[in-house]
């Protein structure tokens, strides 16, 4: 998942690429974008998205399981929009707001096999779920000023992994422009694609748009990310 800060801070852009998306991994060829990590790390993971759509990617934020369902209920837990009803081991979910804690919300945002649509509901509960932190964030006045955005993010970046840098202080100085400018808004966005397919060597995967693609790259390298939403919307 990618995310945006326009320079004049309106808003908060995420932007979900397919795990299954069939891209071109420096060194290694083709493959789906999720093998890079597997291949070297969140370095080549980073180089493969740089490469993907043209830009270069300033941070990295990773969290493991453990951190996820600590910082859930660090948060005293998250109120999220289930999308469409399921069950999962022990959790059951139903459309409409649920209270979720770490176990919960992580079920919630892994699970994939209980659905027709697979992965890409997956990626809509995920989006669902991060909605919701940065609701039960901005209530509890994280964005109310970049003192208190720099307190909430001390308190809390002990359950992710970020790059060499990526102090509290950056992060206060990189949410700068969203907390002044007063458009807290979170926009949320899929990279579109061109459907399922099949590798040469029978992989099921999906297919990168290149046209969107294109057009995405466009949008992120002169920081017009409303020229692409305009076009493709948001989900």
């Amino acid at each position: 998942m990618l995310m945006h800060i326009p320079k004049d801070g309106s808003g908060v852009y995420l932007i979900s690429i397919m795990r299954d998306s069939w891209v071109n991994i420096p060194g290694y060829g083709s493959a789906k974008v999720n093998a890079a990590l597997n291949y070297g790390g969140i370095g080549l993971q980073v180089a493969t998205i740089e490469q993907l759509l043209g830009i270069k990617i300033d941070h990295v934020a990773e969290i493991d399981f453990t951190g996820f369902k600590d910082l859930t209920n660090a948060v005293g837990g998250v109120d999220v929009q289930v999308p469409v009803a399921f069950k999962t081991g022990v959790w059951s979910y139903t459309p409409g707001t649920m209270h979720m804690d770490g176990s919960t919300a992580l079920a919630f945002v892994r699970e994939r096999y209980s659905f027709a649509a697979g992965d890409y509901q997956r990626v809509r509960n995920q989006r669902a779920y991060l909605r919701g932190l940065y609701n039960t964030l901005k209530a509890q006045g994280a964005l109310s000023s970049i003192g208190k955005f720099k307190t909430v993010v001390d308190s809390l970046s002990g359950y992710l992994t970020v790059d060499k840098g990526l102090d509290s202080s950056q992060v206060a100085n990189l949410a700068a422009p969203v907390i002044t400018n007063g458009s807290t808004a979170m926009h949320m966005m899929s990279l579109p694609n061109a459907g399922p397919g099949w590798s040469m060597d029978g992989q099921s995967i999906v297919l990168v748009d290149q046209k969107a693609n294109a057009d995405l790259t466009r949008a992120l390298q002169n920081d017009k990310i409303t020229d692409f939403t305009s076009v493709y919307g948001e989900d």
